[in-house]
């Protein structure tokens, strides 16, 4: 199982499950108001699917995006030169459930996992809290007893239920690889 961590990073920023932050608006972008965008997802290229985006409770119709090394080039109606987007600058980009791009067969928005059941089906563990998404595998944070983390590989995950909001593992694997933390 893979996650597609779209829009979230490590850290959570006023994310909940209608409305996701999809990047940070850097700076403008040359003179015809495009904005400099960074991403939050490891899948920039998801940004040319958007139709719409939020910005401070406003929404904005995409005209272009495109890829620029790290950074997603995004031009928006109503934006038509270098002083309107230098307004933008430093404000959060948000994307609503209805817009967001559909997920393949085993690929999860994060915010849609949050507070998912950890359990061997025997043994409840917690509740997912977080994912980090910065190594080659995902990590899960789990929120219980005794607070732990560990990697979302296919050893270890069994399966994840939407329905049931369940992630099934496997006790055995999960008890080699989860790192325990104090709060």
């Amino acid at each position: 199982m893979r996650i597609t961590p779209i829009w979230s990073m490590t850290f959570s920023l006023k994310q909940d499950k209608d409305l996701l932050c999809a990047g940070l608006i850097l700076k403008p972008h040359g003179i015809k108001g495009e904005l400099k965008i960074q991403p939050l997802t490891n899948t920039p290229d998801l940004f040319s699917s958007i139709k719409k985006f939020i910005i401070s409770g406003n929404e904005y119709v995409v005209e272009k995006a495109r890829i620029d090394d790290k950074h997603v080039i995004l031009k928006l109606a109503g934006l038509d030169n270098r002083t309107d987007a230098d307004k933008f600058r430093d404000l959060e980009l948000f994307v609503d459930e209805n817009n967001r791009p559909a997920t393949n067969e085993n690929e999860y928005y994060i915010a849609d996992l949050k507070q998912f059941e950890i359990t061997d089906g025997l043994k409840t563990y917690g509740v997912l809290e977080d994912i980090l998404t910065n190594g080659s595998a995902d990590v899960y944070c789990v929120k219980g007893d005794r607070p732990f983390m560990f990697p979302a590989i296919r050893t270890v995950v069994l399966s994840t239920n939407l329905e049931e909001k369940t992630i099934l593992v496997s006790a055995e694997e999960l008890e080699k690889v989860a790192v325990y933390y104090d709060n």
